[in-house]
């Protein structure tokens, strides 16, 4: 009978030679991850500013634009409708896509929610603003 010939013990690759890769992996996710959060930021409407608000709602204003707003509460923690950042990001619908929050209080002391009588109870809250003419 002929010797069994020793057979080499397989190593696993260092260690240090896999960081370089998994290194370079991890920062391209997070460089995609933070560019794809730059390009869908749709804009929200500063509830202070008068006559932005009067355009969005009565179309009062030389813009002749036309309004998606999204009733949304950054402080709610539920994230924004994805059918809506969907379709921002779509780009082919005439309307201007814009985020509110319909609980602040306006001048008149009554809040987005009251003053147009929007039911908070069915989510997404999504009301259209058309300009006149």
């Amino acid at each position: 009978m002929a010797p069994i010939p020793k057979r080499k013990t397989e190593r696993a690759p260092p260690i240090d030679k896999l960081m370089k890769p998994a290194i370079g992996i991890g920062l391209a996710l997070l460089a995609y991850q933070f560019m794809k959060g730059l390009t869908s930021e749709i804009p929200r409407v500063d509830m202070t500013d008068d006559l932005a608000l009067r355009d969005i709602f009565f179309g009062e204003g030389d813009s002749g634009k036309s309004y998606a707003v999204l009733c949304h509460d950054d402080e709610s923690g539920i994230p924004i409708s994805s059918v809506f950042a969907d379709a921002y990001d779509d780009g082919s619908s005439p309307a201007e896509f814009r985020i509110m929050n319909c609980e602040n209080k306006l001048e008149s002391g009554k809040t987005v929610v009251e003053r147009f009588k929007l039911n908070l109870k069915k989510r997404p809250v999504i009301f259209v603003s058309v300009a006149n003419g």
